[in-house]
């Protein structure tokens, strides 16, 4: 049987850092500061799913990982980052 795999999937909004700061508020949210300024959120409750963003960028991106603690890692690592 095939391993699930790692998906990213970038948004579009145009007050990206600003929503995710404000999902960081809830209480089932988990938030961290990442390199270059950026917030990286997850909900306690579906952990497979972080979120992250930069100031003054106008996407948000999204990493599912079937392992929550990968998804996190490949954020936290560095290993999936914006395109400039």
């Amino acid at each position: 049987m095939a391993r699930p795999a790692n998906v990213v999937g970038t948004y579009a909004l145009p007050d990206a850092f600003a929503g995710l700061k404000r999902v960081a508020k809830s209480p089932t949210s988990v938030s961290r500061s990442i390199a270059d300024g950026g917030l990286l959120v997850y909900d306690a409750q579906r952990p497979t799913s972080v979120y992250f963003s930069y100031p003054g960028v106008k996407y948000q991106v999204e990493v599912y990982a079937p392992s929550a603690q990968d998804g996190r890692a490949l954020v936290l690592e560095r290993e999936i980052t914006p395109v400039r």
